[in-house]
């Protein structure tokens, strides 16, 4: 009798599935949701594991006029493949003359955060003789990169006065999004705004809020805000876009009387912020399947896995999964995961491996090798998505996404 040919559902056993189509989507009802003014698509980090050259085209077909990535080299990347016109902002800084240099001559933004670095920049413009575009980065509360409040003024002033410098704009990283911390940062940074212009004798962008925080205070007038994990179709967590105590006007639900109220055209009334009908529109761009590879049956107190820390509480039936910590999972977190497999979840068991890891499929009416196993996205009508319980506790999402899109073969589709 000829054994059953196997015919798996997708190109590679492991498969990251990226929707540049969702990608678009995303970056539409973030744009609408800015108005007038622009947002920076934020792709540093590989697209935060979704593909850097792959997204920022998409992106930019769709009108993207502003990209965000990590270093000089991802910047230098996308000028490679063509992508001229754009402004490209260097949100890690740089500090190296051979990046100065590079920066220069590839026209990226620079964000400038200590005056060692400030320093280094002029000087080294001054000797070659170029004007470096830059955005000074200002520290309101966030404890990372960007000069103290304290200190901004006088940072401000020396850049100021060289004219090697070509002073865009001023930024700041909000450590929250929703909270009076996040406020009093935002309130902190306007203030410096303003002082910044009479600085620089000019209109200064202003860019302080993530696609998180826009989707929190869409009242605020940034000037370019930074929309990054939002783009990928993960909104910030349902309970950071609650108020119990909401103050509204004209369809808007702000978290307390908003820094910059809205010009009232008609008395205010009680409504669904539009913030949340945008968060809840956004679609997930990446969806993670493996495949079952051996389904085995066991006997009660049959052990899995290394070091024997499960054993079958009664007879069951098990899945053999080629994804382990190698693919992004945390062994850490072994016993505690889930995964779909026709439209139902599944336990993980026993310790995570670096390529293989195991789910209890007892319950399921039928598994067999080659069926597909979604560890994120939909199955079936069945969702886990990065919020999930599961991984909450050991990775948020941008961890996730970053773990699962680098570590595994990516298929871009453009539906």
């Amino acid at each position: 009798m000829a054994e059953r040919i196997l015919h798996y559902p997708k190109q590679f056993l492991n498969q990251v599935d990226i929707n540049l189509g969702n990608l678009r989507h995303n970056y539409r009802i973030m744009k609408e949701l800015a108005g007038t003014k622009p947002i920076m698509a934020v792709i540093k980090g590989d697209a935060y594991g979704h593909g850097l050259i792959q997204c920022a085209k998409a992106l930019v077909s769709e009108g993207a006029l502003h990209l965000g990535v990590q270093d000089v080299t991802e910047g230098v990347a996308l000028r490679d493949v063509g992508i001229r016109e754009q402004q490209i902002y260097i949100l890690s800084g740089l500090d190296y003359p051979s990046q100065i240099t590079l920066a220069a001559e590839r026209d990226l933004v620079v964000f400038v955060y200590s005056r060692e670095q400030l320093v280094n920049v002029m000087n080294l413009a001054q000797v070659r003789t170029f004007r470096i575009k830059v955005f000074l980065k200002i520290d309101t509360g966030m404890g990372r990169l960007g000069m103290a409040v304290r200190d901004a003024l006088p940072f401000m002033q020396q850049a100021q006065a060289s004219p090697y410098l070509h002073v865009i704009g001023l930024a700041t990283h909000l450590a929250t999004i929703s909270d009076q911390e996040a406020v009093d940062q935002i309130k902190a940074f306007q203030t410096l705004l303003e002082k910044g212009e009479e600085i620089f004798q000019k209109p200064l962008i202003g860019s302080a809020l993530s696609g998180g925080a826009m989707l929190a205070h869409p009242e605020y007038p940034d000037g370019l805000s930074r929309v990054g994990l939002a783009l990928y179709g993960v909104p910030p967590h349902k309970d950071r876009l609650v108020s119990p105590v909401p103050w509204t006007a004209e369809g808007h639900v702000f978290l307390e009387p908003p820094l910059f109220p809205p010009k009232l055209t008609a008395e205010p009334k009680p409504a669904i912020r539009p913030t949340v009908k945008a968060a809840q529109e956004l679609k997930p761009v990446m969806r993670v399947a493996s495949t079952v590879i051996q389904v085995k049956r066991l006997r009660k107190n049959d052990p899995v896995s290394y070091d024997r820390t499960f054993h079958a509480p009664q007879d069951m039936t098990i899945a053999l999964v080629p994804f382990g910590y190698v693919n992004g999972l945390n062994t850490s977190r072994s016993d505690k995961n889930c995964a779909l497999i026709r439209g139902q979840r599944v336990d993980q068991i026993g310790r995570i491996c670096m390529s293989l890891t195991a789910y209890d499929v007892t319950h399921l009416e039928t598994c067999r090798p080659g069926d597909e196993v979604v560890l994120l996205g939909e199955s079936e009508g069945e969702v886990l998505d990065a919020y999930q319980e599961y991984y909450q506790e050991y990775a948020n999402p941008y961890e996730i996404l970053c773990l699962f899109g680098r570590l595994n073969r990516r298929v871009h589709k453009d539906d």
